[in-house]
């Protein structure tokens, strides 16, 4: 019979524990024999509940690390020992497992006790205080800072975790799937690349990996022919950067995705805006990080611009490349930007011609200026000969409330607009 996963694992351990200067370790606890003091043993059983990855108790060993072995009896009597006070004592009780291996020429029993995702484990009927926690190898009372952290690592079991039937051998699995129909699924999407790699060693490399796919057009500069990205680099770089900064770790089961489309790039991270931030105050506005320490490792490691001037930035990028605005879309529990594929004026809808108005009024402003016919013109690279249509588009985006004449009581020839906020 094949032993089970975890005792290779524990075996290992043990034989590193008892080498050279013999000392017991976090992740395992040996005994020569059970102990009477049941509510130690129930500490015990708390502490390794409660460390990463669980912990194992080895009954057989002296306490200079001499495996002593164990016989049958004590074998029933301490796996039935462990069992009751992992159900009855603890809360929330715990499932042991054991196993008896052959170490160094004797018997031992090894009592493994996995993690409990919900935690603080603690002693049943008294508060969560009343936690243990495995330190140095050996079991001493959690702190209350110790309390919180294992509060903040606590987790409630999702449904995918939970055992769907009884344990089957991958034979039996595979006998239960329809293997041949599952070969021959499919799906729309062309190519999905997932990172493996860390953000900062592997930001240069996606930044290289997008560029190389995204399309590109060739420009003709001083008779060199040279291709040019329809995007802006910039502006991946900073989109994305902020897509990792801003995501929010605490929602499970997603991550920072990036789309690409034939007209345009989605990138979304989970997690809503934070409390206080719209949509259209965000280029420019006081930064504020979901993850502080992230976003200062990040401009540390200088993938992102400084603090405060991304989107500035992904906006100034995207007239230059006479781009379509920048679109902010809140989710139900995530948050998307789109950039789109270059597109003429006459080609934009209404919507995006009112929202390129207004972003590059943000842009004037914040650069000391402001939005005139002449500089909105320059935006969507347009001739004089359009004054008239952009003269219009101006005044719908004053009806719409995005901007406001800087000063009313100039002509409409020379006027001046802000933001509607400024």
């Amino acid at each position: 019979m094949a032993k089970k996963h975890w005792i290779e694992a524990a075996e290992r351990c043990l034989e590193e524990s008892s080498d050279v200067v013999p000392h017991e370790m976090n992740e395992l606890d040996w005994k020569v024999r059970l102990s009477e003091h049941k509510d130690r043993l129930a500490e015990h059983l708390i502490a390794s509940a409660n460390h990463p990855n669980g912990g194992c108790l080895v009954f057989g060993v002296a306490d200079d690390g001499c495996p002593e072995g164990i016989d049958q009896e004590a074998v029933a009597r301490i796996a039935n020992t462990l069992a009751n006070l992992g159900r009855d004592a603890v809360e929330p009780p715990i499932a042991i497992d054991h196993g008896v291996v052959e170490f160094r020429g004797v018997p031992l029993l090894f009592v493994r006790v996995p993690e409990q995702s919900v935690k603080p484990v603690h002693r049943r009927g008294k508060s969560v205080e009343e936690a243990w926690v495995r330190s140095g190898g050996t079991t001493r009372k959690a702190s209350r800072q110790e309390v919180g952290a294992l509060m903040l690592n606590s987790a409630t079991p999702r449904w995918e975790d939970l055992r769907a039937s009884a344990l089957l051998s991958l034979d039996e699995v595979n006998a239960m799937l329809d293997l041949e129909a599952v070969a021959t699924l499919k799906v729309e999407t062309i190519r999905e690349v997932c990172g493996q790699r860390g953000y900062a060693v592997g930001f240069e490399g996606l930044i290289g990996y997008l560029k190389r796919t995204l399309p590109h057009s060739e420009v003709i500069e001083q008779a060199l022919r040279e291709d040019v990205s329809a995007f802006p680099e910039i502006a991946l770089r900073e989109l994305i950067a902020n897509a990792l900064i801003h995501q929010d770790f605490t929602v499970t089961g997603a991550g920072p995705m990036i789309g690409i489309y034939d007209d345009r790039i989605e990138i979304t991270n989970p997690g809503t805006l934070l409390p206080g931030k719209r949509p259209d105050r965000l280029v420019g506005t006081t930064p504020e990080s979901r993850n502080e320490q992230l976003a200062a490792s990040f401009r540390r490691y200088r993938i992102c611009e400084e603090r405060g001037t991304g989107f500035q930035k992904v906006v100034h990028a995207t007239e230059i490349f006479g781009l379509p605005p920048l679109i902010f879309t809140p989710l139900e529990n995530a948050f998307r930007v789109t950039l789109y594929a270059p597109r003429r004026f006459a080609d934009m809808s209404q919507a995006e011609r009112l929202e390129s108005c207004y972003q590059h009024a943000v842009l004037q402003y914040l650069s000391s200026g402001t939005l005139t016919n002449t500089s909105l013109r320059e935006r969507f690279k347009l001739h004089d000969k359009h004054r008239n249509q952009i003269t219009n588009l101006i005044g719908e985006a004053v009806e719409a409330g995005r901007i406001k004449r800087k000063d009313a009581g100039s002509g409409k020839k020379f006027a001046e607009y802000l933001p509607y906020w400024a």
